[in-house]
């Protein structure tokens, strides 16, 4: 059985929970001032891969919430490259598409997840300087604490079209790294890795029991 950690919602930072939404924010705050540990039910595997799902097996709901922000993309010149799932365990429902910008200097990942009464569709956009900088651009609501190098520039609840384009004028003038199809997968899982292992390091990820696993395989 393979190492998995949940999310200590102790640890994270108030103003992250506060900027998840009234509702949300208000029952975690309290969850926080708790004298007992209190964690996320949705479980995140010490080394996180990308498995790549064909359109007509992909989760139908998703791909529905997924439609309006791609038709956006696509108009903009994005591209379109791998439709995934990552493999988390727990109740949460994941779909995500990676997509390139023709000229190759931006990867926007579209995201759409459901967990309960809980759902979310958002936009990733990221960019990498030749000298090693990562650029990032976010329409995430429900949202993880910033990793440090990565310069992310947060829209919460915008249009595709307007992050997408928030993005993209922050790279003028910049010495960016092309990226084709083949390099999307290894950049992600190099990223991802990169976010676990800051915030296992800030005990904002514990590692769970075997309990714990068994317990996400079957919600």
């Amino acid at each position: 059985m393979g190492r998995y950690f949940k999310t200590n919602i102790r640890r994270m930072p108030l103003r992250i929970v506060w900027s998840w939404g009234a509702g949300k924010a208000l029952v975690l705050a309290l969850r926080k001032l708790l004298p007992v540990p209190f964690y996320a039910s949705t479980l995140v595997p010490e080394q996180l891969d990308l498995n790549p799902v064909a359109e007509a097996s992909a989760d139908p709901e998703l791909l529905r919430r997924m439609a309006g922000p791609l038709a956006e993309l696509q108009r903009m010149g994005f591209v379109s490259v791998m439709l995934y799932t990552v493999p988390i365990l727990g109740p949460t429902r994941g779909l995500g598409r990676a997509l390139l910008q023709q000229d190759g200097g931006t990867v926007c990942l579209l995201i759409a997840a459901v967990s309960g009464m809980s759902a979310q569709t958002s936009i990733h956009l990221l960019s990498a300087e030749r000298a090693g900088a990562l650029l990032g651009t976010s329409s995430a609501v429900l949202r993880m604490p910033p990793v440090p190098g990565i310069d992310v520039l947060r829209l919460p609840g915008a249009p595709a079209a307007e992050v997408a384009a928030a993005h993209l004028r922050r790279l003028a003038g910049r010495s960016l790294r092309q990226f084709g199809a083949d390099d999307i997968k290894p950049f992600l899982r190099e990223h991802q890795q990169r976010n676990i292992e800051y915030y296992v390091s800030t005990g904002l990820y514990v590692e769970a029991s075997p309990a714990d696993i068994e317990r996400a395989k079957r919600a």
